[in-house]
């Protein structure tokens, strides 16, 4: 589970990833009052697992990216109006994908001109990490998986060498 602000309203939303038989994302409309309502159901792929608030294009509203282990992919969930209207787009990563942080990850001009948010995802089926380049658009580019060992479970983005660009998952 999650929160942000999906519709542009400024009341604090819930969004909770669902695996099992579901395999969606249930998005819980903030009340501005410390309740909700249940608003919609995105479907996303596979082995839901974890779940992520970015901003995939840069317009100010909070957006989503899902794992889903068995599809061997994430979803991004853009949102694109007030009324929680979205548009979702899959993206490949390695096998078995479990975790996911969202962030500045790539500070270098060269690989990522852009400046847009990052992913980072845990592949539990393979032993990697991947990191993949925000495109701006709710899609994401493949920059390299890591070898990382059996089955890694959790990934945090901070900002370790001190260039100023970071953000923390868990």
């Amino acid at each position: 589970m999650t929160a942000g602000d999906f519709n542009d309203d400024s009341n604090v939303d819930l969004a909770v990833a669902r695996g099992g038989a579901n395999n969606d994302v249930i998005i819980l409309k903030g009340n501005g009052d410390g309740t909700f309502a249940n608003q919609l159901s995105v479907a996303v792929g596979t082995g839901t697992h974890d779940i992520a608030v970015l901003d995939v294009d840069g317009n100010g509203r909070d957006d989503l990216v899902v794992t889903n282990s068995g599809d061997n992919n994430f979803t991004s969930i853009k949102f694109t109006n007030t009324s929680f209207a979205y548009a979702k787009a899959n993206t490949t990563a390695g096998a078995g994908p479990s975790a996911i942080a969202t962030g500045d990850i790539i500070n270098s001009t060269a690989i990522d001109p852009n400046g847009n948010i990052d992913v980072a995802v845990t592949n539990a089926t393979d032993g990697t990490v991947s990191i993949f380049r925000g495109n701006g658009d709710g899609t994401f580019a493949l920059v390299r998986s890591l070898a990382v060992g059996a089955s890694p479970s959790g990934v945090s983005v901070g900002d370790i060498d001190a260039t100023g660009s970071w953000i923390s998952r868990r």
